[in-house]
């Protein structure tokens, strides 16, 4: 997973690897006891991941999984995209790319 854009923080991978190693809800406090970070730390790094599509948010409950797109940036080491807002993508060099279409887990 390339870490170089601007919104990325060093706790990330860390956070993404234990959010992908849960197959399915996991909640930010479960996450935070096999991290060393706070829980509150984790929500908001995974409430980040939601904006950017790489982590899916439960709708009842402080709870995430990881998307496609979030397994496929950690375990294919593909580039990190930044929206272009004109449909397409751009790689954190602002090369623009293909759109991804992230199709999540079903319910």
């Amino acid at each position: 997973m390339s870490d170089d854009v601007e919104w990325m923080d060093p706790s990330d991978r860390p956070i993404l690897v234990e959010l992908a190693a849960h197959l399915g809800w996991v909640t930010t406090e479960s996450l935070a006891l096999n991290l060393p970070y706070s829980a509150a730390h984790v929500t908001n790094r995974c409430r980040t991941f939601e904006t950017h599509g790489l982590a899916v948010a439960h709708d009842e409950a402080t709870a995430y999984r990881s998307s496609k797109l979030g397994r496929r940036l950690l375990f294919e080491n593909a580039p990190i995209v930044e929206s272009a807002g004109d449909g397409g993508e751009r790689t954190a060099d602002g090369v623009t790319t293909l759109e991804f279409t992230d199709e999540t887990l079903e319910e």
